[in-house]
């Protein structure tokens, strides 16, 4: 064994915290201190990053303009939004068909070059298109969203209604039966003191002995047929006593 040799790797510290405290210098960054200007204010936040290869501005638009992108912007932005999805779409189709035309006739034309940045064009235009719309299906969904959150409380808040109503008609139907309920007087009634105890239960050196009660006498009810053949009479026993009062619980 590694451990028993002495030439296994040293032994790594128990306590090991998935997210470990604050450095000893955030103790310093107390309200008062703050307050007199005695720490570092924090970093700046940047305003700009990249992804995708891609700069975004955060202070800037949330969308910005084709025009801003340097690309030609080629719907109309006081149309429907819709119709101008679908006259993209269509001259997008055209554009694809006629570059196919000229790479079958002519591939080493230029005009394969213009198709290509046509075609690019379009699909900036229409995926510019698509990300004004973000805002409206945003709005929507959250519509719906809150929509079908109020009919399911709604829903929710009827099937509650309804198990207390029920509840409720079934404790005035139960007090109502109590109400009108009469005792016969035909059937005996148990004597007063039949469920008191005889005597207190006594706990002593770790015994439970119980109370002393009256013995009783048993008599055989018929007579008693022996595995030898000898008869034992009734008058032969004239009781089996049972001693039920000295017994202990240990």
């Amino acid at each position: 064994m590694a451990s028993q040799s002495g030439t296994g790797n040293p032994q790594l510290p128990q306590n090991v915290n998935l997210f470990p405290p604050p450095p000893i210098f955030a103790e310093c960054y107390t309200s008062e201190n703050i307050s007199k200007g005695l720490v570092l204010p924090p970093p700046p936040v940047p305003t700009k990053f990249e992804a995708f290869g891609e700069t975004f501005d955060l202070e800037g638009a949330l969308l910005p303009s084709l025009t801003d992108t340097g690309c030609q912007q080629l719907y109309s932005a006081s149309g429907n939004w819709r119709s101008e999805l679908l006259k993209l779409n269509r001259s997008l189709i055209a554009a694809f068909l006629d570059l196919i035309e000229i790479l079958i006739k002519c591939p080493d034309n230029e005009e394969r070059i213009e198709k290509i940045e046509t075609i690019r064009t379009l699909f900036i235009n229409i995926h510019h298109l698509i990300n004004e719309y973000r805002p409206v299906q945003a709005r929507d969904t959250l519509r719906q969203l809150i929509k079908h959150q109020n009919l399911e409380i709604t829903r929710v808040t009827e099937k509650l209604n309804k198990y207390t109503e029920t509840g409720t008609a079934a404790l005035e139907t139960l007090n109502n039966a109590l109400r009108n309920f009469t005792f016969d007087e035909t059937i005996p009634k148990p004597p007063p003191n039949c469920f008191e105890e005889n005597e207190a239960m006594e706990i002593g050196n770790g015994k439970i002995i119980s109370p002393i009660v009256q013995t009783t006498q048993l008599p055989l009810p018929k007579p008693v047929e022996l595995l030898t053949g000898v008869r034992l009479m009734r008058r032969d026993i004239g009781g089996a006593p049972q001693i039920l009062s000295k017994f202990q619980f240990f």
